[in-house]
């Protein structure tokens, strides 16, 4: 053991050696390893639009899952693994709840990383799972009066898996990936929050299959049925996990009855990938609404 000043000034340092006790290593706690690699893993080239390209290389692996709750998953593709110049492919990650089972886990790697990378497979991968037990940092569990002393938690350990891929050409991937695609869902909220029974805002929400975690610029613009004249404008910046879920489109309630021109509207909704990519763009008519069924003086945010 070494003790040194933290204002390091060149002092002395004292040390020390110290013997503990006699232990068994068995006294200790065996490490919690709540989900575990089996082993198992497939991948694959996935082409999206079918234009000859692929999109994303789909990796797959096995895990048995001994403590259900809410995982995440990163991974990333190198070459030259035991040499002295080892390149750099592509990385992902993802979250996502995981059941107590045999189960597979999927990491998607974009093609665009991989065409500039500019090497052709087989590639090494790596694959960590990690277990997020704090569930009420995600807002789902309430935590206890303040002072409480919480109870010690167990080590959790990440899991970690290397391989190596099939055989690939970088050139058969695709340039511009689509992260995100409409499915041509829609839903409409008119939160009223101070209860003066007008709209505070117009919340347009837009169901999205994502096809990698990505973060993504939402923008939004609202005119009236025709297209034009513009009445309100929204932006946001949100990131999507893979899977299929909802995109919000706020629009400010006092925006509206500024315009004067009822319902109902055309929403021009936009997703454009922080990190390039597709931005896929719809247009969506809502219902019919009187301007004045807006609130003209609301100042806090158009979210309900």
């Amino acid at each position: 053991m070494t003790l040194r000043p933290i204002g390091d000034w060149g002092g002395p340092v004292v040390e020390w050696n110290y013997t503990t006790k006699a232990y068994s290593a068995s006294q200790f706690e065996q490490p919690v390893r709540p989900a575990t690699f089996t082993g198992g893993h497939t991948d694959s080239a996935v082409d999206l639009d079918a234009d000859g390209l692929a999109d994303f290389l789909e990796l797959r692996a096995d895990v048995h899952v001994n403590l259900a709750g809410h995982y995440t998953l990163s991974g990333y593709l190198s070459k030259g693994a035991g040499t002295t110049v080892v390149r750099f492919i592509a990385s992902a990650y993802r979250d996502f709840d995981l059941a107590t089972t045999d189960t597979s886990v999927v990491l998607r790697f974009r093609g665009d990383q991989i065409l500039q990378a500019g090497v052709d497979g087989p590639w090494d991968f790596s694959l960590t799972l990690y277990y997020a037990p704090l569930a009420y940092a995600r807002g789902n569990a309430t935590p206890g009066p303040i002072g409480t002393i919480l109870p010690p938690q167990p080590a959790y350990y990440p899991e970690t898996l290397c391989g190596t891929t099939s055989t690939y050409r970088a050139a058969d991937f695709d340039p511009t990936v689509e992260l995100v695609r409409y499915t041509g869902r829609f839903q409409e909220v008119t939160p009223d929050r101070n209860g003066d029974g007008t709209f505070d805002a117009l919340l347009i929400r837009a169901e999205v299959e994502v096809f990698a975690t990505a973060s993504f610029d939402l923008s939004g613009l609202l005119a009236a049925a025709s297209g034009s004249p513009e009445i309100a404008k929204s932006f946001g910046q949100v990131c999507l996990q893979q899977g299929t879920q909802w995109a919000e489109f706020s629009f400010a309630g006092p925006n509206i009855p500024a315009a004067g021109i009822d319902g109902p509207y055309q929403a021009t909704l936009s997703i454009t990938p922080t990190a390039r990519g597709i931005d896929p763009t719809t247009t969506y008519t809502t219902m019919a609404y009187h301007a004045t069924d807006f609130d003209a003086n609301s100042t806090g945010p158009a979210q309900p």
